[in-house]
């Protein structure tokens, strides 16, 4: 990546940091409900540290971790296996594209939030119901881009390919993946945004344990230092998985 493009990005985070901790000094934004950012790292040490002599997370925190990262991570692998092969299905085949398309368009549009009661009614309020919930959120952006990466593709690399002698296996191979990985990349990235979106709504919504949890909780207690604190802790814990889906992705091309 562009030396340029980290120093920026680095930039406007530090930016980001130097106003939240100055606008509650100086009294602009109310101090209780928006903590000064030193504190709130503060909170976020005692938080990680399993031998902290606060109770502020007395089940431990890193069983909430553990529970909505697993969470997060089989509703992201079955959007995967679901989501690209659709995609390619409907993708590839523009009888198929024009039948289907629509409808996917239209159940993307639908409030998805508005399905959560009804999957907790049939699933229970264990797991399940957060794994479906972050599935069915990521599920569409990843069809989606997946189409949009095979309409991408300019029909003469696949003319040139043909008369070439390529066969099919060697076409997708040779041609379609490769002109096709940026966007499903980035359809990647989106579903495994909107999942652990959908994860941690569903538990903050109706669960007894995990990150969505703690957020609740503390923001029935009036802790706003452990809600912005655990709000911090999700926030970096996505960044580095984005950024491991970005690495994987620059190693591919480079290959």
């Amino acid at each position: 990546m562009n030396l340029k493009v980290i120093s920026f990005r680095i930039s406007i985070v530090i930016i980001f940091f130097a106003f939240w901790e100055i606008l509650p000094t100086l009294g602009i934004l109310n101090e209780f409900s928006v903590p000064k950012f030193s504190k709130v790292i503060v909170r976020v040490a005692e938080i990680l540290n399993p031998y902290s002599s606060t109770s502020i997370i007395p089940t431990g925190f890193y069983n909430h971790l553990y529970v909505t990262l697993f969470e997060i991570g089989v509703a992201f692998f079955i959007t995967l296996c679901i989501g690209l092969p659709i995609g390619f299905l409907i993708g590839g085949f523009r009888l198929i594209t024009q039948i289907y398309e629509p409808l996917i368009y239209l159940i993307y549009a639908f409030p998805s939030v508005a399905l959560y009661p009804l999957i907790v009614i049939i699933l229970g309020f264990g797991p399940q119901s957060k794994i479906v919930f972050g599935f069915f959120l990521g599920l569409f952006p990843l069809i989606l881009n997946t189409i949009a990466a095979l309409r991408g593709i300019r029909p003469s690399y696949i003319l040139i390919a043909r008369l070439f002698g390529c066969t099919t296996i060697q076409l997708i191979l040779k041609v379609i993946l490769p002109a096709s990985v940026p966007f499903i990349i980035s359809g990647i990235r989106l579903a495994l945004a909107f999942n652990t979106i959908g994860v941690i709504f569903g538990e903050m919504v109706a669960s007894s344990v995990g990150l969505g949890f703690i957020i609740t909780s503390a923001t029935y207690k009036l802790d706003a230092l452990t809600e912005y604190a655990v709000i911090v802790i999700s926030l970096s814990v996505t960044f580095l998985i984005l950024e491991a889906i970005s690495f994987a992705e620059r190693l591919g091309v480079r290959k």
